[in-house]
């Protein structure tokens, strides 16, 4: 019985030590000693925790501070592209953003034609969607076998990506 004690003492011991080292650490950073740190436990728990439920409060300012990347969808960027919108808003990508295909155009708005947002050419972002076999999509999905279907070919030599179906 011994031997099985020793086991999860092996096995429990080191996993206890790497998840509570953060919170020690910062505990004993704080207070210069253990007994003190053990004496205040608030300070093995985030200030802000708890300020909204049962997150760190501060995670929301967090967020807020991180860099704009995206614009604020495609009616922004029909400003200075209408016919493509035009093409997007009644074709079958009409539920995408652009920027789904485009990348983030939020410097591009800033900076003009000088930060052009990439022409996606590589197949490999069309079968994202739209290879055979893509799990969760329905059977009405348009979905092709990439090789057979156009070989190494790009897709939009044959397909226009904002009003997709024809060829």
């Amino acid at each position: 019985m011994t031997h099985i004690l020793r086991a999860i003492a092996l096995i429990v011991g080191p996993v206890a030590l790497v998840v509570a080292f953060p919170w020690l650490f910062r505990a004993l950073t704080a207070t210069g000693s253990l007994s003190m740190a053990l004496d205040r436990p608030q300070l093995l728990i985030p200030h802000s925790f708890g300020q909204y439920g049962y997150y760190r409060g501060d995670n929301v300012g967090e967020w807020v501070r991180l860099p704009v990347s995206f614009s604020d969808g495609p009616a922004q960027c029909a400003t200075c592209h209408g016919d493509k919108e035009a093409l997007r808003s009644r074709g079958a990508h009409k539920g995408l953003s652009c920027e789904t295909c485009h990348g983030p155009a939020d410097t591009h708005i800033q900076k003009g034609p000088a930060a052009k947002p990439p022409i996606p050419q590589s197949p490999g972002l069309c079968v994202l969607c739209h290879q055979s076999g893509t799990v969760g999509r329905p059977d009405w999905f348009p979905q092709v076998d990439p090789a057979r279907h156009a070989g190494d070919d790009r897709c939009i030599l044959c397909h226009n990506p904002h009003a997709p179906g024809g060829k």
